[in-house]
Order: structure tokens, then C-alpha cells, then sequence
């Protein structure tokens, strides 16, 4: 099976589907729970990155600077919910 989505990918995988590769950010609640177990402690470092990017003169910088903090908390796993909450 293939997927575009991700979310379909792991949703299909806690369904008994089959086996899924997914970045652990997008895993660790679903581990966390048990909807999902890691059959492999073998790690790969992606090549990919993201990156957050937004003009200089936007007039809505403070809402983007919330957006931003939102974002690298969530990275870091530190959860809590909604952007601006």
C-alpha cells in the first residue's frame, strides 16, 4: 500500500494493515499509547529538513513570531494543546 497522507499511513498500520516508516515526532503519542509498537529499535537520520519561513515586512509578525514558538515547543515535544493558547 501507498499513501499520500501520513496520518492515513499510521492510521492503516494501527489497523493491522502491515508496517509503516514515519518520522518519530509524528509517532511518539501513538507509541506512548500503545495504538502502536516499534518492531525495530534501528534508526535512520533523514537527509530532509524543514524549514519556517515568512517575509521580513509581513504585518502580522507577532502572529507569526506565536506560530513559530508553537511550532519548535511542539518539536520538542512539549505539547499543550492549540497555536496562540
Amino acid at each position: 500500500m501507498m499513501f499520500d497522507d501520513s496520518s492515513l499511513m499510521l492510521d492503516a498500520a494501527a489497523e493491522g494493515a502491515g508496517v509503516a516508516l514515519a518520522r518519530d515526532v509524528l509517532v511518539q503519542q501513538d507509541l506512548q499509547s500503545g495504538r502502536l509498537v516499534r518492531p525495530l529499535a534501528a534508526e535512520v537520520e533523514s537527509a530532509w529538513r524543514y524549514f519556517f519561513v515568512w517575509r521580513a515586512d509581513t504585518p502580522r509578525l507577532s502572529r507569526v513570531l506565536l506560530l513559530r514558538d508553537w511550532l519548535i515547543n511542539e518539536a520538542a515535544g512539549g505539547g499543550g494543546g492549540r497555536a496562540g493558547d
